[in-house]
């Protein structure tokens, strides 16, 4: 993830056994992104039908 950093770039986990995501910052530093994950999610799932609950 450094590495990626390091060139303004992002890594992130997209599957991991359980025990791993309970030790690991699976997302890492999203930066500004989060509001416009927010506003999309919203846009497309106006209800909260769908992975409520989840990260965003």
């Amino acid at each position: 993830r450094s590495r990626c950093q390091a060139h303004n770039g992002f890594f992130t986990v997209l599957a991991a056994p359980p025990e791993w995501k309970q030790t690991l910052d699976l997302w890492g530093n999203q930066g500004q992104v989060l509001p416009i994950m927010q506003k999309l999610k919203h846009q497309f799932d106006p209800q909260q039908q769908l992975s409520p609950g989840r990260f965003i």
